[in-house]
């Protein structure tokens, strides 16, 4: 197994230590700067455009999935996300719960929105791997054998563009969809987000009903008596405390290895109504 750490930024920066690394432990690194391209030393894929967020890591993605084994994982995240106790330790214990457990999407431990109940339950019970539902797009770990069922990307844009990710592992076999909540990550340029490109007027909730032909049935209906933020974090702690009364155990179905079809008429209509 190996990581394919994907980022991008629209900022300058060494990234020399993060680089090297990633090479030292045996991992791929990629790069795409959607504001300075070529300028950018450490960028190692380009665009003829500028891509919105989401397209950039489509292109980030694209590019992974072209030296990908099956039980490689990709990791996708924006450069300005710092890993609590540094990233070789990090990256050990990612290893060592991605081996474990073989998830098809995982989320990293965070204080951003989507756990804040979470978190205010985690003096009660703080196990380090958990159930999740969605959290924000930080950072996404998802199995190449997955990721490679979830390209093209139909949404142009920020905010939940790549929900979809979470929610297509979820409609597979949703207790392979986890936290490894003890790998603590954080924000260290907040004020430097909000450029997302692409399409105006996305928004979550748009996204969120655009995504309903691939969101089980009972959450469908449950998020209709709330407002979605708020309705991510109750489901999130629900899933906390599913994972404590059943367990977290290890995944042993892997991603189908075709395309379902239900997956392939969501993408090819949403693709058609997005993208032309």
């Amino acid at each position: 197994m190996r990581l394919i750490w994907c980022e991008q930024s629209g900022l300058l920066a060494d990234r020399t230590s993060v680089r090297a690394t990633l090479q030292r432990r045996g991992h791929s690194f990629f790069r795409y700067n959607w504001k300075h391209g070529a300028h950018d030393p450490f960028a190692n894929l380009s665009s003829p455009e500028r891509l919105s967020w989401s397209k950039g890591r489509e292109l980030l993605l694209s590019r992974a999935l072209q030296e990908a084994r099956d039980d490689d994982y990709i990791l996708m995240l924006d450069d300005d996300v710092e890993f609590a106790a540094g990233l070789d330790i990090a990256l050990a214990q990612l290893e060592s719960k991605l081996r474990e457990f073989k998830p098809l999407f995982a989320c990293l431990g965070s204080a951003n929105w989507h756990h804040e109940l979470v978190e205010k339950f985690s003096a009660i019970y703080d196990p380090p791997v958990a159930r999740v539902f969605l959290a924000d797009l930080e950072v996404q770990i998802v199995s190449a054998a997955l990721a490679r069922h979830l390209v093209p990307v139909p949404f142009d844009g920020g905010y939940g563009t790549l929900w979809h990710f979470a929610l297509v592992a979820h409609r597979i076999r949703s207790s392979a969809v986890l936290c490894f909540r003890h790998v603590k990550i954080r924000n260290t340029r907040s004020e430097a987000g909000g450029e997302y490109g692409g399409d105006p007027h996305l928004s979550i909730d748009r996204i969120w009903r655009a995504c309903a032909p691939i969101i089980s049935p009972e959450w469908r209906y449950l998020s209709r008596f709330a407002k979605l933020q708020p309705f991510i974090k109750w489901t999130n702690l629900w899933f906390l405390l599913l994972g404590a009364a059943a367990g977290v155990r290890p995944n042993s179905h892997p991603a189908p290895r075709d395309k379902p079809d239900w997956l392939q008429q969501w993408l090819d209509r949403m693709c058609s109504k997005h993208l032309n």
